[in-house]
């Protein structure tokens, strides 16, 4: 019984080991997405404002 208890435990460790460079990459890849999203909303904004802009000016 002792035996089968620390093989237990070293394989939750590696389980682990492996799985936190994948959750690392999850967290930059979605980190990526919102930066690239929010340049996308701030180009949008700038367009919105511009085309309120220009008919105020116009006339």
């Amino acid at each position: 019984m002792r035996r089968g208890l620390p093989s237990t435990r070293n394989r939750k460790h590696f389980e682990l080991k492996d799985a936190a460079p994948q959750l690392a990459a999850d967290a930059q890849l979605s980190a990526g997405a919102q930066l690239s999203a929010g340049a996308q909303l701030s180009v949008g904004a700038q367009l919105s404002a511009g085309a309120v802009a220009s008919p105020r000016a116009a006339p």
